[in-house]
């Protein structure tokens, strides 16, 4: 659980709308389900109460940093939909007051 799996070179904190944090995950998220599905993705979204701890420090990411950060055995989703579903997502979001998210949109 100690491995070091990452460096960050500030502090990555939580706070709504948007925040270091949630972007790290959300970040990772993409990337890693470009990579296993072999395809683009265009977005990643995660409720803002899977982010179960408000601060990673400065310096090493670890293992149990991740695990601590999310500790459920939860299931990445690849999910197609319309641009207005899209859309209609965004604006619940946004009437929420934020959650995490990247969204790449080619209009």
């Amino acid at each position: 659980m100690n491995k070091v799996i990452g460096f960050s070179i500030t502090n990555l904190g939580r706070r709504k709308p948007d925040a270091m944090l949630g972007d790290f995950v959300v970040d990772c998220m993409r990337q890693v389900a470009a990579e296993k599905f072999n395809t683009k993705v265009d977005a990643a979204i995660m409720n803002e109460g899977g982010i179960r701890i408000g601060y990673i420090g400065k310096g090493d990411i670890t293992m149990v940093k991740v695990y601590e950060l999310m500790p459920f055995d939860n299931v990445l989703v690849l999910q197609n939909i319309k641009g207005d579903v899209l859309w209609e997502l965004l604006d619940h979001v946004a009437g929420k007051g934020g959650w995490p998210m990247e969204v790449y949109l080619c209009i």
